[in-house]
């Protein structure tokens, strides 16, 4: 009787030790798939973020491309002399409208174009029967916004009437067929951007957090320590001055996957010492032949002429040089190698993000999975020289020496999100760019996690973010390797 007993309690007991084992198994194997899912639904969103990156700066590069041909349209019917003046004025006046409107048309067939190849890459790889792939409520109301704004805001020009209308009728177009992709790096109509405080830089929230690595102060003030104590010394609630920012977009451009253009009617004569010459030499690289020789150039008075505008690359707003991303201040991108010359160059760029939202095998939690990817469209002048060398290089102080458009763009290739500049990017994101509505107001939303973080950083967490800096040496805790700067390794870019 005892032993009977003695052996149905330890069935019993086995039982519950199987019991256990089997609930720690399927837990175990539920963790196990939802990693695996998540692993894998992260490298598909990577996948269609990069190729939403490649898609929108193709036709950066195309919109370009398009606009230095009618540049060259513009020389042509300017040499022409088969043209009476009154058609000549109409040829040329059709040609930069034309160049106008492309200058917007194209960056939105970029967002058109990335949000098919995102879209296209979440219904190949959809779960289950239902395929219906939901848009991202953020990124369509962004562009609702931007809609709204270009239609009541966005003015006419001599070229173009119903500017407005037209931008806003290109973006609903977009919206019909689904938003799905953020253009990260926009300038929107919308928006009056970013200005120099601080408060501005996104990277400042994480490092005024409670155990924020504080040594971003230091970078942020030169990897001066002493100047970044002092600094945080003396923050204060700033005022509506100190929050003042100005208009990002500049009007000639979208504001969505803008590809820095500009016109300008300044005569080309005024650009360079050799203009007829450089002329001759661009018509000789991209097209050939009559009615384009040194002759009709000069007879022409072209070079001279303020009546028609040229498109230029902004490199007041836009177009400059990797090595000047990699030697600033702010050391935000650290050249690995040296750019080969012609490709020194960085420009229009599509910065784009992706987000989705993965639930687990348990269904007790989901997943919000974001990746941002950018590109870019490269090329060189028929010479080997860069696309803003043409006439010289922008002064910084006037449009003299502005580089002239001409379809030189090849191809595109993913850069680093560390090219495009802190400071440009998260123009997709809601959250942020409602901070950013706050900041321009000099207003704190009890609902905005960032103003909260205003409060506490100003009653206090700037004293204590100084003081952690005061006794931390310089030497042994902000000096981290790859500050920026440029490395004399090989060359990079095919």
């Amino acid at each position: 009787m005892n032993r009977s007993l003695s052996r149905k309690g330890r069935e019993g007991q086995t039982f519950i030790l199987v019991v256990l084992m089997t609930a720690i198994l399927v837990i175990l194997l539920v963790t196990a798939f939802d990693i695996f899912l998540s692993t894998r639904q992260k490298a598909r969103l990577i996948t269609a973020g990069d190729a939403g990156a490649l898609a929108a700066a193709h036709w950066q590069g195309v919109t370009l491309n398009l606009i230095g041909e009618l540049n060259l349209a513009h020389l042509a019917a300017a040499c022409d002399y088969r043209l009476d003046p009154a058609d000549r004025t109409n040829v040329i006046d059709g040609v930069n409208a034309l160049a106008e409107r492309l200058a917007f048309a194209g960056p939105l067939m970029g967002l058109y174009a990335a949000n098919r190849a995102v879209e296209e890459n979440y219904r190949e790889n959809a779960q289950g029967p239902d395929q219906t792939i939901p848009t991202d409520s953020g990124f369509t109301r962004i562009l609702q916004e931007e809609s709204a704004f270009a239609r009541l805001h966005l003015g006419d020009t001599t070229l173009w009437t119903g500017k407005g209308d037209d931008y806003a009728r290109m973006l609903e177009n977009v919206l019909a067929d689904g938003a799905y992709v953020g253009c990260d790096n926009a300038r929107l109509f919308s928006s009056d951007g970013t200005g120099d405080h601080i408060y501005y830089r996104r990277e400042f929230y994480n490092a005024a957090e409670a155990n924020g690595p504080r040594t971003w102060f230091c970078r942020y003030c030169g990897y001066d320590h002493a100047k970044a104590i002092s600094m945080l010394r003396g923050m204060r609630k700033p005022t509506d001055e100190d929050l003042a920012c100005a208009k990002r977009s500049s009007g000639w451009n979208a504001g969505l996957f803008g590809v820095g253009v500009r016109a300008s009617d300044l005569p080309l004569a005024d650009i360079t010492a050799n203009p007829e010459s450089v002329l001759e030499q661009i018509w000789e690289d991209y097209v050939g032949g009559l009615p384009v020789d040194a002759v009709s150039i000069r007879t022409s008075g072209v070079v001279f002429d303020t009546h028609f505008p040229w498109f230029f690359l902004d490199q007041q707003n836009l177009w400059r040089s990797w090595h000047e991303l990699a030697e600033n201040d702010d050391g935000q991108l650290a050249l690995l190698s040296k750019p080969k010359p012609q490709y020194d160059v960085y420009g229009a760029m599509a910065a784009v993000r992706v987000a989705r939202d993965v639930g687990t095998l348990s269904g007790t939690t989901t997943n919000n999975f974001v990746w941002m990817a950018a590109a870019k469209p490269l090329g060189s002048l028929a010479n080997g020289e860069r696309v803003t060398d043409l006439f010289g290089i922008w002064n910084g102080d006037s449009w003299a020496d502005a580089p002239l458009v001409v379809p030189a763009f090849a191809f595109t290739r993913l850069v680093s999100l560390g090219g495009v500049g802190a400071n440009n990017l998260y123009q997709s994101d809601a959250a942020w760019l409602a901070h950013l509505e706050h900041l321009r107001n000099n207003q704190r939303n009890p609902g905005c996690s960032r103003c909260r973080l205003l409060d506490t950083w100003e009653d206090g967490g700037a004293a204590a973010a100084a003081e952690w800096l005061q006794e931390h040496a310089h030497d042994e805790v902000c000096a981290p390797p790859g500050k920026g700067g440029i490395h004399d390794d090989d060359d990079f870019a095919n």
